[in-house]
């Protein structure tokens, strides 16, 4: 085995090759010495094709960046829409409101984007003190339009005309839907 503890040395400075001590370059060495006119850098299409991965890559991020912006947007409209209707459905909790029909407002300077329409309908059930509700929500984002709808069914027990029955109808005809002889 040989003894390459000798210090290695350059026998030339214009000569690329070390040699050792002995004069002799290792078979396996091709550790050259860095020539003073000859630098290294990036070629021009190095330099482009990473300015392009790195224009790809920052243009995907901010893609993605906006289409999280938007989502949370709309997320929050959705949000202030539910909390609008339930807001309305407890100011059309007084049984003097129902009034067949269609009825539209807003919500004021406080949410100027958002609109409320709110119909009612006598519900097609026995009972004539049950009305059907629907409250929308709509506003308007990048001009497009979204809309929330909460239905409900109200009871007004001023309007029942049929003292006779009981909550169901006539009383025969509440046992035969219940299934009774």
């Amino acid at each position: 085995m040989r003894n390459f503890d000798n210090h290695l040395r350059v026998s030339d400075p214009g000569s690329r090759i070390l040699e050792s001590k002995a004069g002799k370059t290792p078979a396996n060495s091709k550790l050259r010495t860095p020539n003073p006119d000859h630098r290294s850098a990036f070629t021009l299409l190095e330099v482009m094709l990473a300015v392009a991965i790195v224009g790809t890559a920052l243009f995907t991020i901010a893609m993605a960046i906006g289409r999280c912006m938007d989502s949370a947007k709309n997320a929050s409209n959705y949000t202030v829409a539910h909390d609008l209707a339930e807001m309305k459905l407890l100011e059309f909790s007084n049984p003097t409101n129902f009034t067949e029909g269609i009825t539209t407002g807003d919500f004021g300077d406080g949410f100027p984007n958002f609109q409320w329409q709110r119909e009612i309908v006598v519900d097609d059930s026995q009972l004539e003190s049950l009305y059907k509700q629907a409250l929308t929500i709509k506003w308007r984002e990048r001009n497009r339009e979204y809309d929330v709808t909460l239905n409900t069914v109200l009871y007004n027990p001023s309007a029942t005309s049929n003292t006779t029955g009981n909550a169901l109808g006539p009383s025969n005809s509440g046992r035969a839907a219940a299934g009774g002889s």
